[in-house]
Parts: structure tokens; C-alpha cells; sequence
């Protein structure tokens, strides 16, 4: 098993450069160990690396799966709502302790979408 910190990554992500040589060079850097012992599951355990999933499949040049946790957890909690007979509506409400436009641009980067923040 191989455990490793990936602090650049939330970073580059977060200024919209995920996909940039900054990303890339990142990507690389991390994923030598990875990529050395051919690691054949690799669970992203970040929000922020599903959006490295395709580097990552690039830069280690090998069948992997690439588990990510978000989606993992969201597939549970759909199951755990479906056994519970618990009526699951089609909205998300994000809840900010500081609103920023910045967490809009993260929002866009990472959702792939915009985000309607409220002022209350």
C-alpha cells in the first residue's frame, strides 16, 4: 500500500490550472511511486483530484481504476435514501462560512458549472 500527500494538487485545481504544465508537472511528480510498482487501484481521496483523472491515466500509461471517493459516498447515500424510503429532491444547497467570488471560479473549475450564491 502506498499512501501519498498530494498538497499541490487542491492548490492547481483551485486557480483553474489543472490541466495546465503546472498540472501535468505535479501530476508526474506524485505519481512516480504509483507508476513505478504499476499500482493497479488508486483511490483519489481529494473532491479536488477527479479533475486530474484523465492526467493521471496519461502519465501513468496503464490500466488503472481510479476511485473516486466523492462519487462513492454520493452512490451510498442514494442507496441508503432508496432503503429508507426517503424522498430524494434534485438540488444542492452549498453552504459557505465566507462567500467569494473565488469560490465561484472554484465551483465552475471543478463542478463544471456555475454556482447561484445567495447573499442572506
Amino acid at each position: 500500500m502506498i499512501n501519498k500527500a498530494c498538497p499541490m494538487l487542491a492548490i492547481v485545481a483551485e486557480e483553474g490550472k489543472a490541466r495546465s504544465e503546472e498540472g501535468r508537472r505535479a501530476i508526474k511528480e506524485y505519481m512516480k511511486p504509483f507508476k513505478e510498482r504499476k499500482v493497479k487501484d488508486i483511490i483519489l481521496g481529494c473532491t479536488h483530484y477527479p479533475i486530474y483523472d484523465p492526467i493521471i491515466r496519461q502519465e501513468l500509461g496503464y490500466e488503472v481504476n481510479l476511485i473516486n471517493t466523492g462519487k462513492t459516498v454520493a452512490n451510498y447515500l442514494r442507496g441508503l435514501y432508496r432503503k429508507e424510503d426517503m424522498e430524494f429532491i434534485g438540488s444542492e444547497k452549498i453552504f459557505l462560512s465566507k462567500h467569494t467570488e473565488e469560490f465561484r471560479n472554484i465551483a465552475k473549475t471543478i463542478l463544471n458549472e456555475d454556482v447561484k450564491i445567495l447573499e442572506k
